[in-house]
């Protein structure tokens, strides 16, 4: 059978008009390269006998083996580019593949009975996913997680509480800190500001003797059971003072049991996706309560029973735990310290072991054992007074990256408000509403499937406010702005975070970005460590060709033997040596301040408008013949606002009226020549035209491109009047002409006028904003926003962008990463170029390392998105990986800034499928409904280059970037004795419960 033939018959077969990431695959072109896959199997002259791999099992030939080969690509949208790897790929019934092994063998073809493994495949295809596409052996459909997603909208959120768990409180300490109050203060806090009566509540119940016994020994939960029948107080004091930091009374085993089912009720309803999150307001607090020990306020362990319940019934594999609580939740490490299901992260009031609960195991370098080692991370705090910029650090530097690259299926919280301001026993400096943010990042993960259980917190003005945050983020309300500005983490925290990536990196791949250095062996002279690991490779390229030196860090894990450490009996009454009025008078001004700035507002009644103009798709190339179906289209804006129907977005949103913008606002970026010229374009015939468009880089002309590029910019100022004015929280627009190459005196680039860069004067100039932040992930660097606001302050740009070294249009080197601002803009542009085809992972890690970072420190009242998916997958003019999933990721995340307040605008992007896809998930994001999960790998080394060059510029200019060292790579610190480091008040575990840690598993 003849190529040509066989090209007809996929052609004809595969529906490219539905899935276009295979267009550049059909040409005569491209054809060839596919040819040579499709032909090897179907029209080899050679016999049968004689061809590679054992093809005779399959008897292959002619037109029904193009048939077959085209259904199975139809089918599973699985195409193979590597054409000296694979011949092709079937689908799940039958087909391996033929081609080469890793080490240049001969593969051999399966037989059509054997079965292929889907997840193998994946597997394969997540590693490959940074490559470029060329370089790609299978192609999944990059399209499949964003089409099932349709049914992913956001559900309820759940709350769970009972009176009855206010039973529980102390007989003779009528002063002690964990009280019934606290649970009073959080529903009387809640229901006043209306946040209980838009959640579904969850009944509360008991949890049953069975269930206890999954995680407590019987002789724990027979004792928690007889104490309920024992009314004297002296006797109850008498038990209580064989354990730390209790107290008994005879209602505490009811209320421990009833937090400890209704915690269970509500995982229950969350994972099977009757709820969306959900709000267990319990008490007593339990993550503290050992296997057979009442520990710290805690009798029950409703987090490690919530996990068990969830692994065991529901059969997840996956579990992230955030216990954020000011104490070390040892009793949640253990019960999971040599389990990889679950990923434990405590941030912990530490002090080097001088704070309870005085444990070894409390440190950094206690980070799991056997199968679970590294799934265990402490965060200790070593002094009093941190807030929002430390807090921050670890979520930006630790968590939100290694959350993301253990992509869990549930999110716990151990929500301990004692961080926040004004409690005594954490004297920490946390404001409320920062927990709000805190709760929505961890949002993004295990589509939104997040449960939070309350702890401690005990200064009930702030724990009451620090709750009700939290609530509201579950609900989907905006973060609140936050009245501290976000500063450079303490020199304590720094180091308490570089400690912990110096004991984690060799195992998570998302710790690169910083250096390593080692000790010689003749002298103490430090020297730049030779065998450095791939992690730190790339950061020594980096530094060598720079010339530059880094801060040296050298991680030990100081850990002091506290002498306040108690033993039996116990203490039973007066735990808080109280405050002074001083203080108190203190705190109680800087709460009612924060109270003030950090202010609940009614939420507008749309979380989304959308602004579009079917007007739009008149500008048009006036020769039909130059059309290309991989340039700037009217089909673009058509095909987006169609997918955004199918997604149901429009009928969620409030839709705004078009209009077209003003002279006076165009002018506000553009000059007046420039206005004028475009506005002669309606008058130009249409050679007239064509002659003039030659006169510009990239540009095509038609008499309707002034009237299209009007409304293109007017639709935007529609969103920032509606945004700015309480409307909606948050907007798209989907517009075209794009906007973000138009210079002040010129078009650029398919773009006219600069739409983001007017509407962000607009909002400045008519609204006072201050602070407006622009994110352009368009591949193409947005040179006249760049230009608009290089020596603006008010205006941060932060652009991530394909730049091949000044190769990639628009062929600058003004977007190379050194130009960072003139004048008063110094700093405050922000260009991340990208030197290799690059993929979810690495837009992610320039999110959490540089992005996030600098935005929340530079704190925006308004932020820009200059929303181009010419990076995403199947985009013939990227060419990069970028799926649209992650688009609604980068959403969500930047969503928390400015109050929610987002306005996002098209730019480019030039397949319409993708593109279209890619702006739905962008609209569901802002509309609060769950999105697929991401599989991130390993970032590759040249974006790991680019986001380190990036930070040794800008951070000069902003502090929050300060984690840029070398660490120190010999084990400074004594192998971990796990059995005999302290681990409790008088008890040691066992050998075989903590066996000592093995070598770093292989990422």
């Amino acid at each position: 059978m003849h190529q040509r033939a066989v090209a007809d018959k996929i052609n004809e077969v595969t529906n490219t008009q539905r899935w276009p990431a295979l267009a550049p695959l059909m040409p005569a072109t491209a054809c060839k390269n596919i040819l040579t896959v499709t032909v090897t199997v179907c029209t080899t002259q050679r016999p049968v006998s004689q061809r590679r791999g054992s093809l005779s099992t399959l008897e292959l030939s002619g037109q029904t083996d193009a048939s077959v080969i085209a259904h199975m690509i139809r089918r599973q949208i699985i195409l193979t580019r590597a054409i000296d790897r694979y011949s092709y790929v079937g689908n799940t019934e039958g087909f391996i593949w033929e081609g080469k092994t890793r080490g240049g063998g001969a593969r051999k073809l399966s037989h059509p009975g054997s079965r292929i493994q889907w997840e193998a495949m994946e597997k394969e295809y997540q590693q490959q996913n940074s490559q470029s596409q060329e370089e790609t052996g299978i192609i999944f459909n990059h399209l499949d997680k964003v089409q099932r997603s349709k049914s992913l909208v956001r559900g309820k959120t759940g709350v769970v509480y009972d009176e009855r768990m206010a039973k529980h409180y102390c007989l003779w300490d009528p002063s002690y800190p964990e009280c019934p109050d606290r649970l009073h203060s959080i529903l009387k806090r809640c229901d006043k500001l209306g946040l209980l009566v838009r959640c579904e509540r969850v009944p509360a119940r008991e949890a049953t003797v069975e269930e206890l016994l999954k995680i407590h020994s019987p002789s724990h939960v027979g004792l928690l059971s007889a104490t309920s029948h024992i009314k004297d107080p002296t006797h109850l004091e008498q038990i209580s003072a064989h354990f730390d930091c209790v107290y008994l009374s005879p209602s505490t085993c009811e209320s421990a049991f009833l937090a400890a089912g209704s915690s269970l009720e509500l995982v229950d309803a969350v994972v099977s996706g009757r709820l969306q999150n959900g709000f267990g307001i319990v008490r007593p607090p339990g993550h503290h309560a050992l296997k057979d020990e009442f520990c710290g306020y805690c009798y029950i362990n409703n987090v490690e029973l919530a996990a068990r319940q969830a692994l065991d019934h529901h059969k997840l594999s996956k579990i992230l735990i955030v216990d954020w609580d000011v104490h070390h939740g040892q009793a949640t490490q253990r019960a999971f310290f040599s389990d990889p299901r679950v990923l434990y992260f405590s941030i912990h009031r530490f002090e080097n072991g001088l704070y309870w609960p005085h444990l070894r195991e409390s440190h950094y370098d206690y980070v799991g054992a056997g199968a679970g080692h590294h799934y265990n991370f402490n965060v200790p705090l070593n002094q009093t007074g941190l807030g929002n910029s430390d807090y921050l650090a670890i979520f930006h530097q630790v968590l939100l990256p290694v959350a993301y690259e253990f992509n869990p299926e549930l999110v716990l919280v151990s929500a301990g408000f004692d961080a926040a301001l004004g409690c005594p026993e954490g004297e920490m400096a946390v404001s409320p509403g920062f927990y709000s943010h805190l709760t929505s990042s961890l949002m993004t993960l295990a589509q939104g499937k997040l449960v939070v259980l309350l702890e401690g917190g005990y200064c009930l003005e702030s724990l009451s406010e620090s709750a009700a945050w939290t609530l509201s983020a579950l609900l989907g309300d905006p973060c609140p702005p936050l009245m501290d500005p976000i500063c450079e983490p303490s020199p304590s925290m720094r180091e308490s975070i570089l400690n912990i990536i110096s004991v984690q990196r060799d195992f998570w791949k998302c710790f690169r970005y910083q250096g390593s250095f080692s000790k010689q062996q003749e002298g103490s002279k430090v020297t730049r460590g030779k065998a450095v690991g791939q992690n730190e490779k790339v950061a020594e390229e980096m530094k060598e060709k720079r010339g530059v030196t880094w801060p040296k860090h050298t991680p030990c894990p100081t850990f002091i033997d506290s002498e306040e450490k108690e033993s039996y009996p116990f203490k039973t009454r007066g735990m808080l040596s109280g405050q002074s009025q001083d203080k108190i008078n203190e705190i109680n001004t800087k709460l009612k301040q924060l109270r003030e700035k950090e202010c609940f507002k009614d939420p507008p009644h749309y979380k989304l408008c959308l602004a579009y103009d079917s007007r739009m798709t008149q500008h048009c190339r006036l020769n039909k013949k130059d059309a290309r179906p991989d340039s700037e289209t009217p089909e673009r804006i058509q095909r987006a606002w169609e997918c955004l129907e199918k997604f149901d977005v429009p009928q969620k949103a409030q839709i705004l009226e078009p209009r077209q913008a003003t002279r006076e606002e165009l002018e506000l970026v553009h000059t007046v020549a420039h206005v004028d010229t475009l506005f002669t374009f309606n008058k130009l015939s249409e050679r007239e035209l064509e002659s003039r468009q030659n006169h510009y880089n990239s540009i095509y002309l038609h008499p309707s491109t002034n009237d299209c590029a009007l409304l293109a910019a007017g639709c935007l100022l529609q969103i920032v009047d509606n945004v700015c004015n309480g409307g909606s929280t948050a907007g798209v627009g989907v517009i075209r002409p794009p906007g973000h190459h138009a210079e002040p005196d010129k078009p650029y680039g398919f773009c006219f006028y600069n739409n983001v860069a007017v509407a962000a004067k607009y909002a400045i100039q008519r609204y006072k904003i201050k602070r407006v932040l622009i994110l352009d992930w368009d591949i193409h660097h947005g040179n006249g926003i760049q230009h608009t606001f290089y020596q603006d302050p008010q205006v941060l740009y932060i652009s991530l962008h394909r730049y091949d070294h000044a190769g990639f249009y628009p062929n600058s080197e003004e977007a190379n990463y050194i130009y960072v601002g003139e004048g008063e803009g110094r700093g405050y542009n922000i260009n991340i170029p990208w030197n290799q085809r690059m993929g979810d992972s690495e837009y992610m890690a320039a999110m959490v390392q540089v992005v996030l970072p600098i935005a929340y420190q530079f704190n925006p009242e308004l932020v820009f998105v200059s929303a181009g998916f010419d990076a995403a997958f199947g985009d013939s003019i990227g060419g990069y990986n970028v799926t649209p999933e992650c688009y609604g990721h980068m959403t969500r995340l930047m969503s928390s800034l400015a109050e929610g307040r987002l306005i996002l605008g098209l730019e480019g992007g030039y397949n319409p499928e993708t593109t279209s896809y890619c702006l739905a998930m962008c609209a569901k994001a802002l509309l609060g409904d769950p999105l697929p999960t991401l599989k991130l790998e390993t970032p590759n080394n040249s974006a790991v280059l680019s986001i380190t060059d990036v930070i040794d510029i800008h951070k000069e200019f902003w502090p929050a970037l300060c984690f840029q060292v070398d660490i120190f790579t010999d084990d400074v610190s004594k192998r971990i004795d796990y059995e005999t480091s302290p681990t409790s008040s008088g008890s040691l575990p066992s050998s075989s419960s903590y066996p000592p840690p093995e070598s770093s598993p292989s990422s």
